[in-house]
């Protein structure tokens, strides 16, 4: 699933921060599936008001993507990295109205490993209850389920 985009500042109007884009889908499928890149679908960032405006708000953070990597054998080499956080939310401004918020930071998103035989490459040093930040970022989970 993508990640849904962020929501705009108010009050609305051209002042306000636009909210920033949802990451994107990723799906790699195989046999055997070897990941030594990047695959990234991380929320951007939502937009900041304008600073010559009296008061408005920021745009929210677009929320992080999926990726799912399913093979009877995944290897996840050095150097592998998933990157599905959420955006951070524009900055605000305030005339004193009280107005200029900041925009909220959006949603991690999910990543899911389906295999029968999971490989994880020696220089990860991540404890079992980090891997989710490890992988994906600030916010996301990890979901492993046998295929």
């Amino acid at each position: 699933l993508v990640g849904s985009g962020g929501g705009g500042g108010a009050p609305a109007g051209p002042d306000a921060g636009r909210g920033g884009l949802g990451g994107g889908a990723v799906a790699l499928l195989g046999a055997d599936v070897n990941v030594s890149g990047t695959i990234d679908v991380r929320g951007n960032v939502g937009v900041d008001a304008n600073p010559s405006a009296s008061s408005a708000g920021g745009g929210g953070g677009g929320s992080g993507g999926s990726i799912l990597v399913s093979g009877g054998r995944v290897v996840l080499d050095i150097g592998h990295d998933f990157l599905a956080a959420g955006g951070k939310g524009g900055r605000g401004v305030s005339g004193g109205v009280g107005l200029g918020i900041s925009g909220g930071d959006g949603a991690g998103g999910r990543i899911y490993l389906a295999s029968d035989t999971l490989q994880i490459a020696t220089g990860m040093t991540a404890a079992t209850s980090d891997v989710p930040a490890v992988l994906g970022g600030s916010g996301s989970s990890l979901h492993t389920f046998p295929r």
